[in-house]
């Protein structure tokens, strides 16, 4: 199965399609720095969300409660809870270097050259690596 997240400039930042199989849908922004959304070209809370909504989709991660916060969201689903040192490292090396308002993509194949490079054990979340 191949995947591709395509940023799309809204104005202020941006949208984010996820394109698994040819099949798009919009990435889910579980609110954690940037209430105002996805951004990204440099190291800011819509970027930090970005990368850490990117991995959670990526990697199939369950939403669970997030005791750092210790609040579900409005709709009743819970945090995704992600090491921050992971999606931020990733932020500042991966999503910083997107463009910034303007359109952009990422492929599957360089989320997982960066996992094996930064954190390999989050690979075996994957059932397709």
């Amino acid at each position: 199965m191949s995947v591709i997240y395509r940023g799309i400039p809204d104005g202020c930042g941006c949208n984010v399609q996820v394109v698994r199989d040819g099949k798009a849908s919009r990435l889910k922004h579980y609110v954690g720095h940037s209430p105002s959304g996805f951004a990204s070209g440099y190291n800011g809370s819509g970027p930090a969300d970005l990368a850490r909504c990117i991995l959670v989709d990526f990697l199939a991660l369950k939403p669970k409660w997030d005791n750092y916060l210790h609040r579900s969201y409005k709709d009743g689903s819970s945090f995704p809870v992600i090491d921050a040192g992971v999606y931020q490292a990733f932020k500042r090396d991966v999503i910083a270097n997107l463009p910034q308002l303007k359109p952009w993509e990422l492929a599957d194949i360089t989320i997982i050259a960066w996992l094996t490079d930064h954190a390999p054990a989050l690979l075996q979340k994957v059932s397709n690596v």
